[in-house]
């Protein structure tokens, strides 16, 4: 689909630019940037021929790329306040930590790994099945599958798992782990940039504004395995 439109331009960009030049047929076949399989010929035949008629130039692309960053931006800036507003003994890293952990087990591979849903966190207290070690177990299918150097992936499990397994994320409260439902917000919030394909430029991009959440004396987590270029690199 992407491909139709421009096969080496950004596919956030190129479904936007479709959305805003046949806004009549947004609400039938494009929801949350992904278009509507379901629907029959000969309807669906004629859209697809209108986006056969679309040439997006530099210019648009750009513009286009602008609005992608500025909309991620203000998506982390409400998200990184809503958690510290409203989630309680969250720490700075353990933010940082919780949207890599959530974006990596809600990527998938496809035919191989998949994709972990909200539904899929039960905010169970049975041992071996807590919501912080079903997203651990998604995530080490994930860069199992990525194949990895094993001292590398054993890194990354490490980082994350003192975050995703600690008590008080997975101390069920009205029936919910306050990690289901930080999670839940993580994907509210910027499932709809990464769940079409990540691409590095994007990953890049989300991971260096994250950064922006850690004080100064954090610096030194830049030398360790969760820099922005290595993320992007490896998730896209």
């Amino acid at each position: 689909m992407v491909g139709i439109v421009q096969p080496k331009a950004d596919p956030w960009c190129c479904l936007h630019f479709t959305k805003y030049k046949f806004n009549v047929y947004r609400k039938k076949y494009i929801r949350s940037t992904q278009i509507y399989h379901s629907y029959p010929p000969p309807e669906f035949d004629k859209f697809i021929e209108k986006v056969k008629t679309l040439n997006i130039s530099a210019e648009q692309l750009e513009q286009l790329r602008e609005r992608k960053e500025q909309e991620i931006k203000a998506s982390l800036v409400k998200l990184n306040n809503d958690i510290y507003q409203n989630e309680k003994n969250l720490s700075e890293n353990d933010r940082v930590y919780l949207v890599a952990s959530s974006i990596i087990a809600t990527l998938g591979v496809p035919g191989k790994v998949k994709a972990l849903e909200k539904e899929d966190l039960k905010s169970s207290p049975e041992p071996g099945n807590t919501d912080g070690e079903i997203i651990l177990r998604k995530i080490k299918a994930f860069l199992t599958e990525k194949a990895l150097p094993d001292t590398k992936r054993d890194l990354i499990v490490r980082t994350l798992q003192n975050t995703l397994t600690s008590d008080n994320l997975n101390k069920i409260t009205a029936g919910e782990t306050q990690l289901k439902r930080v999670f839940n917000k993580i994907v509210d919030d910027l499932g709809r940039y990464y769940k079409i394909g990540l691409t590095t430029d994007f990953t890049g991009k989300l991971f260096n504004e994250m950064y922006g959440w850690l004080g100064f004396s954090q610096d030194k987590l830049n030398d360790v395995v969760l820099t922005p270029s290595y993320v992007a690199k490896l998730l896209a």
